[in-house]
């Protein structure tokens, strides 16, 4: 009896034991959750929730960087809508046009068909040279080295006065861009980035199909303006998701790995040019590579970040909790419990350092950033478009040329890909100021020597890219976090700014005596934009001010 007595005794201590053990087992536990939800104190806390990075991860770059593949496409297609002919033929019957001055020669269309060399068809007040603008509208032929090739040139006439119509389509172009560029920003800040990329995908695919169809100079520049204003809402709210969904140890490898997509846009335009000879196909290609922002409708997935700042808080849960189930990693109650407090801190913070759009500009040093930061921005956009529009004045094959470049622009890509992670925002000045120094050199001796004009140009733009895949990262470095998004959208005017001018190189090259001119220009500017980068602090700012507006740049 004693023996089971003690048997008893020795279950219930065992028993006894086994419950404190379970005891401090659930109180370890819990300790440890309210630590792992004390680590929630940004950001990348709260990402790294999903999986660092997961499946969901790889596929949204991919799907939301294919639109910068379209984008390039768009920017780049004038080239092709402005097609200069190689010549064109006047069959005007009007006796009141004397011909018999004119260059003649058969051109295989007969001999009544007069051949008129017009040296990018404006009409210039020489007498040495034929007033070939007198012909009748209708009258004349265009002759392309393919017969089968067509612009908006041959197809509405725009020669003589009308010569600065094609290039001021491409201007109005970067001017809806630029107007619309600080309100995609406000819009993406108060409704949201996804709903305002959607829209502006909708928006291009829909303008990008009428422009198939139209024969009417007047609508086609409004849908040039309107292509511009969609334009800058897809880059900006897909250069933010793409920030915003992405921890900040690796945002410099993605930014630099997005800038892939922009060459892939180029290389793809050159092909379909080189195939499909008639504007209105190469359009049709371009708009089907639109149809890519269908994927978007699930991967871009509001941005978490977001919604936690705006006190989305339950919208931020189910997202986090789909995309964390969608990549294998389900979370638990104290998990979104973290998520809630981390959101209540992150919106009164919000509230306390929200600025406006030019509050950029009210201290001294952030505007004197801010504005240097815009000319090198201005420059690089300058530089990049105006040579790709002058490939036209210096190529025999427009389409072969603009495919070699785009290759080109993978050198310069890969190289700031593979040191991007180890450069801090004092290393990217230099790398982004040497570009620029050897964009402006090339660019001047293709003005200099014009039997290596065509490659020293695309070459010299080569190197714009290199600018271009680190300019945007640098300047998100050294902007404060209060005034980030007013001083991007300071800068990115004047970077479409540097797109509206751009265009007129072309027109300029038609009056100046010496054609390297346009490129000398250039050169210029990007010797400019080398001399603004070396004139920017080495690191983020740092002010003694207080307030939380001018807060140091984590």
């Amino acid at each position: 009896m004693s023996d089971l007595s003690e048997k008893s005794l020795d279950a219930l201590q065992a028993g006894v034991k086994k419950l404190h053990r379970t005891a401090e087992g659930a109180t370890s536990s819990t300790r440890s959750r309210k630590c792992h939800s004390k680590a929630l104190k940004t950001s990348a806390d709260v990402l790294s929730l999903l999986g660092d990075p997961g499946r969901f991860h790889y596929m949204q770059f991919f799907a939301l960087c294919l639109q910068f593949t379209s984008l390039a496409m768009s920017d780049l297609i004038p080239i092709f809508y402005n097609l200069s002919p190689q010549s064109v033929v006047c069959r005007d019957d009007d006796p009141d046009n004397d011909h018999s001055t004119w260059p003649e020669h058969d051109a295989g269309m007969g001999s009544n068909a007069s051949q008129l060399i017009m040296e990018k068809f404006v009409f210039r007040n020489d007498t040495s040279l034929p007033n070939y603008c007198r012909c009748r509208e209708g009258a004349l032929t265009y002759i392309y080295r393919d017969n089968r090739t067509t612009s908006l040139i041959s197809e509405m006439n725009l020669v003589c006065e009308k010569a600065p119509l094609a290039s001021l389509a491409t201007t109005l172009y970067y001017v809806g861009s630029a107007l619309a560029g600080p309100f995609m920003g406000l819009l993406s800040d108060r409704h949201g980035r996804r709903p305002v990329l959607l829209l502006c995908c909708l928006a291009l695919s829909i303008v990008n199909i009428a422009t198939i169809f139209v024969t009417n100079y007047i609508l086609y520049v409004l849908l040039q303006c309107l292509s511009g204003i969609t334009r800058v809402g897809i880059y900006s709210t897909t250069f933010i998701l793409l920030m915003e969904w992405t921890p900040t140890l690796r945002r410099t490898v993605v930014a630099a790995a997005s800038e892939f997509f922009f060459p892939a846009g180029v290389m793809a335009l050159a092909v379909c040019a080189y195939y499909l000879h008639q504007w209105r196909h190469i359009q049709i290609a371009l708009a089907a590579s639109n149809s890519v922002f269908i994927l978007n409708i699930w991967f871009a997935q509001e941005s978490v970040v977001w919604l936690l700042a705006n006190g989305k808080t339950c919208a931020a849960n189910e997202t986090i909790h789909k995309i964390a189930k969608f990549n294998g990693k389900p979370l638990n109650s104290e998990d979104l419990e973290s998520v809630d407090s981390f959101a209540v801190a992150e919106a009164e913070a919000l509230t306390e350092s929200q600025s406006g759009i030019f509050d950029c500009l009210r201290d001294p040093e952030i505007r004197r950033i801010t504005l240097l930061i815009s000319v090198v921005w201005f420059a690089a956009k300058f530089g990049y478009s105006g040579l790709s529009y002058l490939i036209d004045t210096l190529s025999s094959n427009v389409a072969v040329d603009l495919l070699i470049g785009g290759s080109l622009e993978l050198i310069p890509w890969a190289i700031t890909f593979a040191i991007s992670a180890n450069l801090s925002s004092s290393d990217k000045k230099y790398p982004i100021s040497g570009f620029f120094a050897m964009a402006a050199v090339l660019a001047i001796a293709a003005g200099a020597i014009p039997s290596w004009s065509r490659l020293l140009a695309l070459s010299s733009r080569m190197t714009i890219v290199g600018c271009l895949s680190l300019m945007f990262m640098h300047a998100a470095e050294l902007l404060p976090t209060a005034v980030r998004s007013s001083g991007f959208g300071v800068a990115m005017f004047f970077f479409m700014v540097g797109g509206m001018v751009s265009p007129q190189l072309v027109l300029l090259a038609s009056f100046v005596a010496i054609p390297g001119i346009p490129v000398f220009i250039v050169g210029g500017v990007s010797l400019l934009g080398a001399l603004a980068v070396l004139a920017l602090p080495l690191g983020p700012v740092e002010t003694t001010k207080t307030t939380t507006l001018y807060r140091r740049l984590e």
